[in-house]
């Protein structure tokens, strides 16, 4: 059985969010695939003249695919950081827009506030943000009373 080839040709930027998901499974799979490749090429005792002829030493397997590996996982691991971020900050400013309508809205109702999760000090953590912005989600579109008429 051929091993699985990591394709080499540079990924284009992604244009959809679904787009830029496939992307990043492609990659960590390369990534993976890069690893296990590098640790048969190092133990391979079979091909290891011809590897050694083509410069595939296993010191090379060591001193330069290893280190190539492990600097693509961490550039990787970078990114999906970055993503993230980027997305918490975009939730971030989506979520006190609504907390700030919301409050607007129902700042003569404090019952309204609390049931929508509006009350008290805006959520600080990643978690906080989460639960308050389902809890505004859920209950403001489950509720008719808290519709606001915008006519």
């Amino acid at each position: 059985m051929a091993a699985e080839q990591v394709d080499p040709s540079p990924l284009p930027e992604p244009q959809t969010p679904q787009a830029r998901a496939a992307q990043d499974r492609r990659i960590a799979r390369d990534i993976s695939l890069s690893e296990q490749q590098i640790k048969a090429g190092a133990g391979e005792v079979e091909a290891a003249p011809e590897l050694a002829e083509g410069g595939y030493t296993p010191e090379v397997f060591e001193t330069v695919a290893t280190p190539l590996q492990i600097e693509a996982l961490d550039k990787f691991a970078a990114r999906q950081a970055a993503a993230v971020k980027t997305a918490e900050k975009s939730v971030r400013t989506l979520y006190t827009k609504d907390r700030d309508l919301g409050r607007s809205a129902f700042q003569k109702d404090a019952a309204a506030r609390e049931a929508l999760g509006l009350a008290g000090r805006a959520p600080q953590s990643l978690d906080e943000l989460i639960t308050a912005a389902r809890t505004l989600a859920k209950e403001g579109q489950g509720n008719q009373v808290y519709q606001i008429d915008a006519a």
